[in-house]
């Protein structure tokens, strides 16, 4: 299992301090003014593998900052099928989707949008760890059930989807996607995808709430 926060804004801070000079180092700018007893801040290898979502704590840092565990850590009782897709948007709010059965036959979905402490929705102003998730749309699942959501699973084998697929950027999307299905559990990571499985399964969570703030999808 995987886990960090390395949410959008959050690679490109580091990408922008690695590129400054003398940063990695711990040296400061030429003319900087620095106190004797000023300690020299560096950005440790531990920081900058959390960074990455191969680090093995990169899903439960991930969850971590919006007050939540993985799936495994979190069960909730008598739920038969739970799947879980957090969305985290470039410049916008990060949004949570849950789908959970309690019976084949009679579900929940709903949306949750993370606010900030100042009430915004911004990024930059619901920062990680800073604000509280807030229910958009609440919505019952009756029949078909259970079954049309475990026929995506396995139409689009997700349950054999790698948890990373390599791609990684700076200004786009983080997707997670963690899935409790027929007694497994499967997580998977992926950065503004094009293309997949993956992203497949995700957009059919998305479009159930379209007309809510779940637009445009990135």
């Amino acid at each position: 299992m995987h886990s960090s926060h390395r949410g959008p804004g959050f690679t490109y801070l580091v990408a922008v301090l690695l590129l400054t000079p003398g940063f990695a180092s711990g040296q400061r700018p030429s003319g900087a003014q620095t106190r004797a007893d000023e300690p020299v801040t560096t950005l440790s290898a531990e920081a900058l593998a959390q960074a990455d979502p191969r680090h093995p704590d990169f899903l439960r840092k991930k969850l971590g900052y919006y007050g939540l565990l993985p799936l495994t850590e979190s069960p909730k009782s008598g739920f038969v099928e739970h799947y879980r897709f957090l969305w985290e948007r470039w410049r916008r709010p990060a949004v949570l989707i849950e789908v959970e059965y309690q019976t084949p036959l009679k579900g929940t979905y709903r949306v949750m949008v993370w606010k900030g402490t100042s009430g915004q929705t911004s990024i930059w102003e619901g920062w990680p760890g800073k604000g509280s998730w807030v229910v958009e749309k609440t919505r019952s699942l009756d029949g078909p059930g259970i079954e049309g959501f475990q026929m995506m699973i396995d139409r689009w084998h997700l349950v054999d989807e790698p948890w990373y697929d390599g791609r990684d950027g700076f200004d786009g999307s983080d997707w997670l996607l963690e899935l409790v299905s027929r007694n497994r559990h499967h997580a998977m990571y992926r950065w503004s995808p094009e293309t997949g499985n993956v992203r497949a399964f995700a957009v059919q969570l998305i479009e159930m709430g379209i007309d809510s703030v779940l637009v445009p999808i990135e």
